[in-house]
């Protein structure tokens, strides 16, 4: 049998081995974090390494007792690296851990983190998610902003924007296409429009350089107040006008409440431009007096929220005075 010291001196060195497996992980968790690779990989270089120097100890006799010494050495080793590396990130308030625990799964919402929900490597994040525009029936624009910034490691390319959906052709959208964002670069923003009195939901498409599908925000927006649109739009003008350039013109089918954008062009070419605001059953009635020689009047409407628009004409024939 062999006696006692003879038995400790075949398990090897165990200090060595110790010293080894550390200096092999910390080295390994060191190259990985410097190249941006996954937590995935990360987590396996430092075990790979902290397993190298132990696993080389155990060829010699006794080889089973010796591979267990060396598992026991490894998950020794590879728990003070990572304990010590979480110990050093948190002091200095690294954004960036050394060793993140590797992503396990779970459904990506519209919005959010697209890619590594550790923040490193590539990184998407577009806010709000969803977007609801702020609409009112002042006429002014109904809009909304989408704020795309990016959150990790590596610069991330924006590439084409779009609109998918039910009521894509409802809104348009400007900004951020074809833009790279640096690391801790201001976030670029998406003006998201919509172009008519009502619209349902849409989905802003964000595509980028991530791997994966792109990123989506939903879009959707409340009705305006005031009422809604109903029937066909029309603009009539009288069919003789009674003193000359004094023709009463009426628009129905607008907006309730919208501004109308009223524009005549006269005879010689010149133009005027005109505002006023519909009833509450979306119609208007507008008499302008204006000298002008004979001819035909063109007239044209433009609800400002409805975008509904129309037209029409009237003649004006003999000599004109204005009242």
């Amino acid at each position: 049998m062999a006696s006692p010291q003879q038995r400790q001196g075949s398990l090897g060195p165990v200090l060595p081995a110790m010293l080894g497996a550390l200096c092999c992980s910390i080295v390994g968790t060191l190259i990985t974090t410097s190249l941006h690779l996954s937590p995935t990989t990360r987590m396996a270089a430092a075990a790979a390494g902290a397993a190298l120097g132990p696993m080389i100890a155990t060829v010699g006799r006794l080889h089973r007792l010796r591979i267990g010494a060396g598992l026991m050495i490894t998950i020794v080793a590879l728990a003070v690296t990572y304990g010590g590396f979480t110990i050093v990130d948190s002091a200095t308030g690294r954004t960036d851990p050394h060793l993140p625990l590797p992503p396990v799964g779970g459904a990506r919402g519209l919005g959010e983190f697209s890619g590594n929900p550790t923040r490193t490597g590539l990184h998407i994040k577009a806010e709000p998610a969803p977007l609801e525009l702020d609409c009112d029936d002042t006429g002014t624009a109904c809009e909304g902003t989408v704020r795309v910034s990016n959150a990790g490691t590596l610069p991330l390319r924006i590439g084409a924007i779009e609109l998918q959906g039910p009521a894509a052709a409802a809104y348009g959208h400007t900004g951020c296409e074809h833009r790279t964002l640096a690391v801790h670069s201001d976030p670029c923003q998406i003006t998201v429009r919509r172009r008519t009195a009502t619209a349902g939901t849409a989905r802003l498409i964000i595509h980028q350089n991530l791997p994966g599908p792109p990123t989506e925000v939903g879009v959707s927006s409340g009705q305006t107040g005031g009422g809604e649109v109903t029937g066909p739009v029309s603009l009539t003008a009288c069919e003789t006008p009674a003193d000359g350039a004094a023709c009463p013109i009426k628009g129905t089918g607008f907006k309730p409440g919208e501004i109308v954008e009223l524009a005549y062009t006269w005879p010689l070419g010149a133009r005027s431009r005109y505002q006023l605001t519909t009833t509450g059953d979306g119609s208007f009635e507008h008499q302008l007096l204006r000298a002008s020689p004979p001819g035909t009047v063109e007239v044209s409407a433009v609800g400002r929220t409805s975008g509904r628009t129309a037209a029409t004409s009237y003649l004006i024939s003999g000599s004109t005075r204005p009242q």
